[in-house]
């Protein structure tokens, strides 16, 4: 490269490399004057991921892999080719559409990542799942945002009803040729059962640390910016869903809410790009995506509180600080793989499964 050259690159990338100076000369600043300030925010996120995160997703990342490895889900999935044609995705593609409502956030790109690499399903048709499956989850829904956090099992199913409906609205809305289109592979799973479960476990594990260095370093930013005047729970929700909920809620509308669960807030959206990195999927596009489904939550939400009101005597519990009581156990796991079995063998009993799942 010549001097010119050199000097052309620099100048079209000089905003991006200012800001990256910035951001690196700040950043350590800022840890040594806040050290016990960042420690507790590291200390607390990797408390979140060992108690509450691990134990509640990793069963479904193991299980996103095993069902592609296997192809378990092959018997329930062929019957359903009217649902497929509505939603405008190939069969082998439901798997990601039903884990990503059963498992929460990560969970349906993943899915939707292992079957673009098993060679079951296009990279246009990937691309969809990406971009529309990106559910909370019952477990964060109903049971700690709902019954935890808001004192309301209602309000959670009914923040529950407006995520599902954003995801179905924008798999139907979007679609074309290449995403209706048969896939270009009928590859069927040809992986043992033992291979399964171990190419499924390696999986599961590299998704898991990679879910629980973005909490971290989300979590590190949002205690960061709580010192802040103007921080508050829209720019947290913005950030890291979580945190977002746990500093906002009984203090914005539920429709608010459900706009931010719809939106997913970043920490999640880095999450997908680790996972979907192979597919290429675009950025801005995704961000478009999660800003619209953010906006049909919103106005579902608003829709089903008209025929089913939650009282403001719900969220008199919550008129204090804030502090949710977050567990996972093994045997929380445990019931989260046996309802998951459950799940696979009949899709007419999910209505009543009740997982204990964090959004992220």
């Amino acid at each position: 490269m010549t001097a010119l050259q050199y000097i052309e690159v620099m100048r079209k990338n000089s905003y991006r490399v200012l800001l990256t100076t910035v951001v690196s000369s700040a950043v350590p600043v800022l840890l040594l004057i806040y050290t016990d300030t960042y420690k507790s925010a590291v200390s607390e996120a990797l408390y979140s991921c060992a108690d509450v995160l691990i134990p509640s997703l990793f069963p479904f990342f193991v299980l996103s892999s095993f069902t592609v490895y296997t192809g378990s889900m092959h018997p329930l999935t062929r019957r359903l080719g009217a649902i497929a044609s509505l939603l405008a995705v190939p069969r082998e593609g439901l798997n990601a559409v039903i884990l990503s409502i059963v498992g929460g956030f990560p969970v349906g790109a993943k899915t939707a990542s292992m079957l673009y690499k098993e060679n079951r399903i296009t990279s246009a048709q990937a691309e969809k799942l990406i971009y529309c499956c990106v559910g909370a989850g019952p477990g964060f829904l109903v049971t700690f945002l709902g019954e935890n956090l808001l004192g309301s099992k209602r309000a959670g199913l009914l923040l529950l009803c407006s995520d599902i409906l954003s995801v179905l609205t924008l798999l139907i809305v979007y679609r074309n040729k290449q995403t209706a289109d048969i896939p270009h592979s009928q590859n069927k799973p040809n992986c043992t059962l033992g291979e399964a479960v171990v190419l499924s476990t390696e999986q599961a594990v590299h998704t898991a640390l990679q879910m629980c260095g973005f909490v971290v370093i989300f979590t590190v930013i949002n205690k960061l910016l709580s010192l802040l005047h103007f921080y508050n729970g829209g720019l947290a929700g913005l950030l890291e869903i979580t945190c977002g909920t746990i500093y906002s809620t009984g203090k914005i509308p539920l429709e608010l809410t459900a706009f931010f669960i719809g939106f997913g807030g970043l920490c999640v959206h880095f999450q997908i790009y680790g996972i979907a990195g192979d597919i290429g999927i675009s950025k801005l596009k995704f961000t478009v995506f999660r800003i619209i489904q953010g906006t049909i939550s919103a106005g579902c939400m608003y829709v089903l509180m008209l025929f089913f009101p939650v009282a403001e005597e719900t969220f008199s519990n919550i008129a204090g600080d804030i502090t949710p009581s977050l567990s996972g156990t093994v045997w929380g796991g445990g019931a989260v793989i046996l309802l998951s079995v459950i799940f696979l063998i009949s899709i007419g009993h999910n209505k009543k499964q009740e997982v204990n799942l964090c959004a992220e």
